[in-house]
This record gives C-alpha cells, sequence and structure tokens, in this order.
C-alpha cells in the first residue's frame, strides 16, 4: 500500500452545493482512505458534506476509475531483479 496521497482530478459537489475535492491512497486492487477537503486542502467530514453511503460509493468508483487512466511508461519490470532488463518501448 501507498503512503501517498492522490488527488483525484476533478471536483465534485455535495448534496448542499458545496464544491469539495477528494484525496486518497492506492492499494493493490482499488484506492482506499478517501478524505474530503475543501478547495483550499483543508480537510472536512463525510458528515460536513453530508454525504450518503451511495455518495462514497460513487466516489470510490470514481477514484478506482481515474487509477490507470493515463498511461504511463515505466522504464523497467518491477518484477526484474537485472537492471539491464527492461520492458520494450510503448
Amino acid at each position: 500500500m501507498s503512503a501517498i496521497r492522490i488527488w483525484y482530478p476533478f471536483t465534485f459537489t455535495s448534496r448542499t452545493e458545496q464544491v469539495y475535492r477528494v484525496s486518497f491512497r492506492l492499494a493493490e486492487e482499488a484506492t482506499w482512505d478517501h478524505r474530503y477537503h475543501d478547495l483550499r486542502g483543508a480537510e472536512l467530514s463525510a458528515v460536513e458534506l453530508g454525504l450518503h453511503v451511495s455518495d462514497i460509493s460513487r466516489i470510490q468508483a470514481s477514484c478506482d476509475a481515474a487509477v490507470g487512466s493515463v498511461y504511463v511508461s515505466i522504464p523497467q519490470r518491477a518484477s526484474s531483479a537485472s537492471a539491464g532488463d527492461h520492458a520494450p518501448a510503448p
């Protein structure tokens, strides 16, 4: 699991019309530790935003979908023990 927090690239709007951002961490197969922030970065609670279980599920799905949506070239395979063993060029 990653200790690095990642920002979801778009804002969300609560049921009370408050615009907020979401940050999360990456696990092996999904995002986790979702946190909600005002536009200045201060952390907000789900209660402050009036989030329902369905809202939190939508946020989870959106963050999961965002992961891997950008192509990243990795010069070396993570499973490789050899420094000279590189992944093929894109």
